[in-house]
């Protein structure tokens, strides 16, 4: 169990500038619709819907060359054949897929994503992405994958992601929009993955983590609450106390009242049934929790993460706590190096463990 306040800086290369800048917009982006390509059988028809990721401005060599972004980042020869070689590693290193997956009565949206080769034996550890944002904003693009995702996927993991209920997933608003509930029902979007990591033949579905981002954190907290089955945790920028959240941005009401049901009715119930500094009792024990923030966090004060450090060290349960000086929302500056932290997070800590079954969602 440790803290670390960490202000170490790394210099951004320059060949990432085009790509990075356009992940650090994920909040405010929506993703490609999900034209016909490649398809994909999913196990058992759990997934419904499985298409190559590299499709439109990412199908090709020649389309990712010819990005507006990419041409301002590679401009000599020399980096020119940095893009090509990045692009060619993306094609043999990483089987990306968008997917559909029924819940309820809804086709949610997400991907996967997987090693290429022989998986060894076993299969591989499976991490779940939580994302932030809401149904209109937030949905994960193809640069996302790309920087924060398939570094994980190097070092042997495959990763499974929700755009969740309602997402905004192409140029037009969801007419289900409305479905995404904040940390309610949509929170069965995420616990089907859990599902579905178990059957994937590919995957050790026993070495189970979860990132979330942001809301995402917060997803992953409520995914988690009762059940065993994660070996480990990562929450990165997370809310832990709503009705703190909205002290600090009262702006945050008209949020809440659009996706939260019964928000106008009971905003302090439902706001504490979502923090999960009310109920850290109710994970287990036993699962580690890295605590990612930004000193400069504009969006969630840094206090959410250290007072839930301080939650957890109480109750003696295992963390880290890491807080980025001078970084924000998202954790710009210290990118690369919480990757690295995050890799080695789920590489230390994830391990097989016999587990009981908490929220059991299986795709409609």
């Amino acid at each position: 169990m440790s803290e670390h306040l960490n202000s170490r800086k790394y210099p951004f290369f320059r060949e990432l500038a085009g790509i990075l800048s356009t992940v650090l917009m994920a909040f405010l982006a929506f993703s490609p619709a999900l034209p016909a390509g490649e398809a994909w059988e999913g196990p058992g028809g759990l997934i419904t819907q499985a298409r190559t990721c590299y499709q439109g401005e990412w199908g090709s060599e020649e389309a990712y060359l010819a990005r507006p972004e990419t041409e301002r980042a590679y401009q000599d020869p020399a980096q020119r054949a940095r893009a090509k070689e990045r692009y060619r590693i993306w094609r043999e290193r990483y089987d990306c897929r968008w997917i559909e997956y029924p819940v309820d009565d809804l086709s949610i949206d997400g991907f996967i994503i997987k090693p290429t080769g022989t998986p060894p034996e076993g299969g591989w550890p499976v991490i779940i992405y939580n994302h932030g944002g809401n149904a209109d904003i937030g949905a994960v693009r193809f640069p996302y994958l790309a920087m924060r995702l398939f570094p994980l996927v190097d070092a042997g993991f495959i990763v499974l992601g929700s755009q969740y209920r309602g997402a905004q997933v192409g140029g037009a608003a969801n007419p289900d929009r409305l479905r995404d509930e904040f940390g309610g029902a949509d929170v069965r979007d995420v616990a089907a993955l859990i599902y579905i990591s178990e059957k994937l033949p590919e995957a050790d579905a026993e070495r189970l983590g979860m990132w979330g981002t942001s809301r995402g954190g917060m997803m992953a907290f409520l995914a988690a609450r009762g059940d065993d089955r994660l070996g480990a945790m990562v929450v990165e920028s997370t809310p832990t106390d709503l009705l703190l959240a909205l002290e600090h941005r009262p702006d945050m009401a008209e949020v809440f009242q659009t996706w939260i049901p019964g928000f106008q009715q009971d905003p302090e119930g439902v706001l504490e049934d979502r923090s999960v500094i009310n109920w850290l009792d109710e994970l287990d024990p036993a699962m580690p929790i890295l605590i990612i923030h930004g000193a400069k966090d504009g969006r969630v004060d840094p206090v959410h993460a250290t007072r839930l450090a301080e939650a957890l060290k109480a109750l003696g349960r295992p963390y880290k706590l890491i807080v980025y000086e001078g970084d924000a929302h998202g954790i710009r500056i210290h990118h690369r190096e919480m990757i690295q932290e995050i890799t080695e997070w789920f590489r230390d800590s994830l391990k097989p463990a016999n587990a009981s079954l908490g929220m059991q969602v299986e795709p409609s």
